[in-house]
């Protein structure tokens, strides 16, 4: 099966497409007519090879498409060919892992071409008062997503692939170009892997994505779900009408599943968004400062971006460390003994505090430094109350 698509470029220094090369990126957005409610889904492919005017790309992301219900992934193999008469114009053709051409019941819509790939760009979240909040993403990337902590796979500008994941995250502009704020609402205009207003991403640190995982999947944790089921009732996934009803609530007090679960990225972010944070004295060493691979060739807002990212990625991991230590010390209280996966909190907990992401992290009632005083303007002598105001003496 061939599909015919317009190709669009989505900023000013991205022309028309003259000069493709291997390891540019196209995304694509389907329409899959199998599942009865014209269902839309999206893929990027990535350009493996270019011959004149042909070239071939790989799938980057997970995805389903036509009558299968197996997932796609990088088997599958897309040959396309520039129109010489018009190149913002290709022709797109599939083939499976054994050779054959793909020929199920869906079609291609619209495509992005999106250019090289970068180190870094950003994606947008979609926020409850619907302005959204801008989150940096690299490639490497620890993440969390609504299926636990991923890597990221792939970067082009405003677009995110995360490995063994389905959603492709979008910016701003694409997921306006989209349509995508009004997915939540319609059912027959959703897709299952649009990174949009259902699925969140935040970068958090190698230690932080190793700890959650291990929560996640130990036998101390499913334990607790099978001898005190009553710490999971109730409790909310993310839904598409999430925005519309409710936001999974930032509770009182922490329950197991709060960041273990489907809306474990939305409740960190609305945790960090909510506190108030600053810079701690530590004797432990920073890793190393991330660094463009060509300085000369950064876009302006290149370092801010990047200390966005640093500043989340700590103050994360302050509050997933946090959280553990709040959780610890609720399940105690909620069960009246000491279970397995409280030792296991305890024993994560242990190894986050050890971290420089969380030695350099304080919140209101610690000190910056221990000759700190009331004069401070960060932490004002450990003042339980203070939260940054300007001080007046």
């Amino acid at each position: 099966m061939i599909f015919w698509l317009a190709i669009e470029r989505k900023a000013e220094n991205m022309g028309v497409i003259v000069d493709l090369q291997p390891g540019d990126g196209i995304l694509v957005e389907f329409r899959d007519g199998n599942d009865g409610k014209d269902g839309r889904g999206l893929v990027v492919l990535e350009v493996a090879a270019v011959e004149g005017s042909k070239f071939s790309a790989r799938l980057l992301n997970r995805s389903r498409l036509g009558r299968t219900a197996d997932y796609w992934d990088d088997r599958y193999v897309f040959t396309g060919e520039v129109r010489e008469d018009d190149p913002l114009k290709v022709w797109l053709t599939c083939y499976d892992w054994e050779g054959k051409e793909f020929d199920g019941y869906m079609s291609f819509r619209y495509a992005f071409y999106l250019g090289a790939p970068l180190d870094q760009t950003t994606v947008t979240m979609m926020t409850r008062d619907g302005i959204g909040r801008e989150i940096v993403c690299r490639t490497g990337d620890n993440v969390l997503t609504s299926d636990g902590p991923r890597i990221v796979k792939a970067v082009y500008e405003n677009v995110v692939v995360v490995k063994d994941h389905n959603y492709v995250y979008l910016g701003r502009y694409l997921q306006k170009k989209l349509g995508s704020d009004h997915w939540p609402d319609a059912r027959h205009r959703q897709t299952w892997n649009f990174g949009g207003a259902v699925a969140y991403i935040l970068p958090i640190t190698p230690e932080v994505a190793e700890s959650l995982s291990a929560l996640k999947h130990s036998k101390e944790y499913a334990e607790l779900q099978e001898d005190h089921p009553e710490l999971f009732e109730g409790i909310y996934s993310a839904g598409s009408y999430w925005f519309r009803s409710y936001f999974p609530p930032l509770a009182d007090e922490p329950y197991p599943s709060e960041l273990l679960n489907a809306t474990a990225p939305q409740m960190l972010l609305a945790l960090v968004d909510s506190g108030y944070f600053f810079y701690k004295h530590t004797d432990l060493s920073a890793p190393d400062s991330v660094q463009p691979d060509d300085p000369y060739k950064v876009y302006p807002s290149w370092y801010e971006e990047r200390d966005a990212w640093k500043s989340l990625r700590r103050r994360a991991a302050r509050v997933v460390a946090d959280w553990i230590e709040s959780l610890a010390n609720v399940l105690r209280e909620k069960t009246g003994e000491a279970t397995s996966f409280e030792a296991r909190l305890w024993e994560e907990l242990s190894y986050l505090q050890g971290t420089y992401e969380y030695q350099s992290t304080g919140v209101p009632g610690e000190k910056c430094d221990v000759d700190c005083d009331a004069k401070c303007s960060r932490c004002a002598g450990g003042d339980p109350n203070y939260r940054g105001e300007s001080l007046w003496y």
